[in-house]
């Protein structure tokens, strides 16, 4: 998945290659300073962040949450990485995070990643160090292809942990019902 390049790439060198780019060609993602393709979304995947994403909304207006929940955009996380996540929500009481008309700038309250058999080590090796280093305080994996019952893999930031001062991600016993970012959220039966 990862570009080879002869430095590290920086957030202003990633916005110039994109400019660069022909309108079909694959948007990367910025990870560390490396630029890695995005694999092509499939219909099952288009179809889990659309009732996903309906289920969020739904949340967020029944309960009045001040914030926004953004399908595929840019996150500009740190100097070297950007990422696309499937979905990301930003509470207005987020200080981290700046909406921007292009992009968010900073860390997501939450993040939801829908893995495949081509993303799924990326997902879990790679994206989640990254957000858990910027900030976002819990991120969810949706994995359509396992089966039901084994779909989700949440996780919530904790400020204590064995790695020294840096903070960890724990597992969300309960799965998404249990965020603290949309406690007792009810995704449709046939994500979950």
């Amino acid at each position: 998945m990862a570009v080879e390049l002869d430095r590290l790439m920086t957030v202003a060198d990633y916005e110039a290659h994109l400019d660069s780019l022909l309108p079909d060609e694959p948007t990367p993602e910025l990870m560390n300073g490396g630029l890695v393709m995005a694999a092509r979304a499939s219909i099952r995947h288009a179809r889990y962040l659309r009732d996903i994403l309906e289920a969020i909304n739904a949340w967020i207006r029944e309960q009045a949450v001040p914030g926004e929940v953004f399908p595929e955009v840019e996150v500009v996380l740190d100097h070297f990485t950007v990422l696309v996540p499937d979905l990301a929500f930003v509470a207005l009481t987020n200080t981290q995070a700046v909406i921007e008309d292009e992009c968010i700038v900073g860390p997501p309250d939450w993040v939801c990643e829908i893995s495949s058999p081509r993303t799924r080590r990326f997902d879990a090796r790679e994206k989640y160090p990254a957000y858990l280093r910027a900030g976002v305080r819990e991120y969810w994996i949706a994995d359509p292809a396992r089966p039901a019952g084994e779909r989700f893999a949440c996780f919530e930031r904790v400020l204590t942990g064995s790695v020294g001062a840096m903070p960890l991600y724990q597992p969300i016993a309960g799965g998404p019902a249990q965020s603290r970012i949309f406690p007792g959220i009810a995704l449709p039966a046939k994500l979950l």
